[in-house]
Protein backbone atom coordinates (compact mmCIF):
# COMPACT_ATOMS: atom_id res chain seq x y z
CA UNK A 1 0.00 0.00 0.00
CA UNK A 2 1.39 3.40 -0.99
CA UNK A 3 1.70 6.26 1.42
CA UNK A 4 -0.91 8.99 1.24
CA UNK A 5 -0.46 12.68 1.82
CA UNK A 6 -3.16 14.77 3.45
CA UNK A 7 -3.35 18.09 1.59
CA UNK A 8 -5.09 20.84 3.56
CA UNK A 9 -6.02 24.03 1.76
CA UNK A 10 -6.60 26.77 4.32
CA UNK A 11 -6.52 29.67 1.87
CA UNK A 12 -9.31 32.10 1.15
CA UNK A 13 -9.93 30.82 -2.38
CA UNK A 14 -11.62 27.55 -3.20
CA UNK A 15 -8.91 24.90 -3.75
CA UNK A 16 -6.56 27.36 -5.44
CA UNK A 17 -3.45 25.47 -4.30
CA UNK A 18 -4.94 22.11 -5.31
CA UNK A 19 -5.80 23.43 -8.76
CA UNK A 20 -2.31 24.89 -9.01
CA UNK A 21 -0.87 21.42 -8.50
CA UNK A 22 -3.30 19.28 -10.47
CA UNK A 23 -5.69 21.36 -12.53
CA UNK A 24 -3.58 22.81 -15.31
CA UNK A 25 -2.13 21.62 -18.57
CA UNK A 26 1.23 22.55 -20.10
CA UNK A 27 -0.18 25.62 -21.84
CA UNK A 28 -1.38 27.05 -18.54
CA UNK A 29 2.05 26.37 -17.02
CA UNK A 30 3.67 28.14 -19.96
CA UNK A 31 1.48 31.18 -19.35
CA UNK A 32 2.48 31.14 -15.70
CA UNK A 33 6.14 30.87 -16.74
CA UNK A 34 5.84 33.96 -18.90
CA UNK A 35 4.07 35.86 -16.14
CA UNK A 36 6.75 34.75 -13.63
CA UNK A 37 9.50 35.86 -16.02
CA UNK A 38 7.95 39.30 -16.57
CA UNK A 39 7.30 39.84 -12.86
CA UNK A 40 10.83 38.78 -11.96
CA UNK A 41 12.31 41.18 -14.52
CA UNK A 42 10.18 44.05 -13.24
CA UNK A 43 11.21 43.39 -9.64
CA UNK A 44 14.88 42.92 -10.52
CA UNK A 45 14.90 39.28 -9.43
CA UNK A 46 16.25 36.23 -11.22
CA UNK A 47 13.60 34.12 -12.96
CA UNK A 48 13.74 30.37 -13.50
CA UNK A 49 15.86 29.44 -16.49
CA UNK A 50 14.69 26.90 -19.08
CA UNK A 51 16.23 23.98 -17.22
CA UNK A 52 14.56 25.08 -14.00
CA UNK A 53 11.21 25.41 -15.74
CA UNK A 54 11.66 22.02 -17.38
CA UNK A 55 12.34 20.56 -13.93
CA UNK A 56 9.22 22.31 -12.63
CA UNK A 57 7.11 20.74 -15.41
CA UNK A 58 8.57 17.29 -14.72
CA UNK A 59 7.74 17.66 -11.03
CA UNK A 60 4.21 18.81 -11.88
CA UNK A 61 3.72 15.78 -14.14
CA UNK A 62 5.03 13.46 -11.42
CA UNK A 63 2.57 14.95 -8.93
CA UNK A 64 -0.29 14.58 -11.43
CA UNK A 65 0.58 10.93 -11.97
CA UNK A 66 0.34 10.39 -8.19
CA UNK A 67 -2.83 12.44 -7.75
CA UNK A 68 -4.68 9.51 -6.21
CA UNK A 69 -2.29 9.57 -3.23
CA UNK A 70 -3.45 13.03 -2.17
CA UNK A 71 -6.51 13.34 0.02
Amino acid sequence: MGAKLLFVDVGTHEAQEYMGLFGHDRLAYLRRRLRHYRRSRRQGKTALDRAGFRNFLATAEALKSRRDRFI
